[in-house]
């Protein structure tokens, strides 16, 4: 949650590193790396020499995973291929809902995690344990659980190490409080056309007018094809009530008023202020038709970069997506991405970002309890050295001496020009990235990446940060961990896809303000008793 590493300390590390601006440019190395020695490989060969099949769950439907030389790499290591079981991401808790209670799971799974729900699998023995002394004998796995601050605290409640997250961040934090990456990257060109200021912060109304001027003009001349914003489902909340509410996600849907009760986010008015906006959006027919259809990710955001049919997507404000982004927009549009593509966040009409503190971990690793010991250890050997400083490397920056290289005074050269590695290497793409530790840490100083979309990375958390208040409650919630891991029948009973409900209310019909009425009073009596329960909790 909270870190130790500011962001002063972190714009002096950067200064220090002689980061320069072309991708194709020298950088230093985020960390050395060694090749195993041959007694080192000949152990691995020993140790690895029965081949192994590693059915994996995850949301992606990328199969070709095996057979492109970034695979050869982890292969000739491990001695293993995995076996892709893909899950979509707008259906990830309801799919692993199902096979886990079956016992149909993959040997390991990416889990949207709920802490109710994990209570209760793990209590049922649904979920396979790490092995006694697993810290000591996979050390990059125990320090990247001690990096989210959350895993010791999981551990004591339920007694047992069943889960491993996936932190977020690591050693460069870059604001003192973590918080959401979430924003809109935008064709500044087309915004440029109609008339509009490119800018790296637009309050909604601002975006709501431009999006309609973009409509009416189609500064791209696509004709019907044109989507202002193709957005998916489950970020469309973020564009439009987290404008609005701190209070609608699952870290900080319940929340203590001054008194010491507790309310439900998302019974709160400025929730149905941003849906009715959203329904407005959607039938001026700035959204996509069938925006509830959208898979998200790499497929919408191609309608920008690559279709060019698009204004607006919600990609993560990230440089590698920045980078991504940038190289089919030049490679298929023809344009200059540096000028025309920006990404910028959303306020409320006052200027206020309201957001909340997120705990550093986003997603989990689960494991079928049937899952054989030798399987299981093959699998966190693999893991570990997917979270060391030679494994990070490869993963976000690909092959050395192929993808990049060591010049004499310790800096990078990267050999890949714009192309990224994931774009490179099919098999990288939903599997590797985001595998254990998350890309966002590594994207902040991965010197293979254009400077502009690292700055722009950088830049998206302190504007944010400029844009709220964290001593006030209504710009800014703090996570508080006894009420974030709550666990008890009730809770467990109270679980629901928020993003889902959410865009089920405007979808409903256009009496927005009769359908989150009718849907608050429905959940309720599943809601109350955890208020009840949350308030007598913090009484004590």
């Amino acid at each position: 949650m909270r870190k130790t590493r500011t962001l002063m300390s972190l714009l002096v590390t950067i200064m220090l590193a002689g980061i320069v601006s072309a991708c194709s440019s020298n950088e230093t190395t985020p960390q050395a790396t060694s090749a195993p020695s041959s007694a080192d490989t000949g152990q691995e060969q020993n140790k690895y020499a029965e081949p192994m099949t590693i059915s994996y769950a995850v949301g992606s439907n990328n199969l070709d995973v095996n057979d492109d030389e970034f695979a050869k790499v982890w292969k000739d290591k491990f001695n293993f291929d995995w076996e892709i079981m893909p899950v979509a991401s707008n259906n990830n808790s309801e799919t692993f809902r199902i096979w886990i209670n079956s016992g149909d799971m993959a040997d390991m799974g990416s889990w949207n995690y709920n802490h109710s729900e994990y209570v209760s699998y793990v209590k049922q023995g649904l979920l396979k344990e790490l092995p006694k002394g697993w810290r000591e004998r996979w050390p990059n796995l125990a320090a990247s659980q001690d990096a989210t601050g959350m895993a010791d605290y999981l551990s004591k409640q339920v007694g047992s190490d069943n889960i491993l997250l996936k932190p977020i961040m690591g050693d460069n934090y870059p604001i003192d409080t973590l918080i959401d990456n979430s924003g809109i990257w935008y064709r500044a060109d087309w915004f440029r056309a109609v008339g509009a200021e490119v800018k790296d912060s637009y309050t909604i109304s601002e975006i709501m007018d431009i999006g309609r001027k973009i409509k009416e003009q189609d500064p791209g001349k696509v004709g019907k094809a044109l989507v202002p914003m193709e957005i998916a489902s489950s970020d469309l909340p973020h564009l439009f009530v987290h404008a609005f509410s701190n209070h609608y996600r699952n870290e900080s849907q319940f929340y203590q008023d001054a008194d010491g009760v507790f309310h439900w986010g998302l019974a709160d008015p400025e929730v149905l202020e941003g849906l009715k906006l959203w329904r407005q959006a959607y039938d001026e027919g700035l959204l996509h038709p069938e925006f509830y259809n959208l898979p998200g990710g790499r497929e919408t955001e191609a309608q920008l970069s690559t279709a060019g049919v698009a204004a607006m997507n919600a990609s993560a404000g990230l440089a590698s997506v920045g980078t991504r982004q940038a190289s089919f927009m030049k490679a298929n549009l023809g344009v200059n991405p540096e000028e025309a593509l920006n990404f910028a966040i959303i306020t409320d009409d006052n200027g206020v970002y309201h957001t909340n503190e997120i705990p550093n971990f986003a997603g989990s690793l689960i494991f079928n309890p049937k899952l054989e010991d030798a399987k299981f250890e093959r699998i966190l050997d693999i893991l570990d050295y997917s979270a060391s400083p030679e494994g990070q490397n490869l993963i976000n920056m690909g092959i050395e001496g192929v993808d990049w290289e060591k010049n004499a005074d310790g800096t990078i050269k990267n050999l890949n020009g714009e192309t990224q590695t994931s774009d490179k290497y099919k098999s990288i793409p939903d599997l590797w990235t985001p595998l254990l530790r998350l890309r966002d840490d590594f994207n902040l100083i991965n010197p293979t990446l254009p400077q502009i979309w690292r700055d722009k990375g950088l830049n998206q958390y302190v504007n944010k940060m400029k844009a709220t208040d964290v001593n006030n409650p209504a710009d800014f919630v703090t996570l508080d961990p006894d009420v974030y891991f709550y666990s008890s029948p009730a809770r467990t009973r109270a679980v629901m896809d928020l993003n889902k409900e959410l865009a089920s209310i405007v979808l409903k019909g256009p009496d927005v303000e009769a359908n989150w009425n009718a849907w608050v009073k429905s959940k309720m009596p599943l809601i109350q008793p955890v208020l009840d329960e949350l308030t007598a909790l913090k009484k004590k």
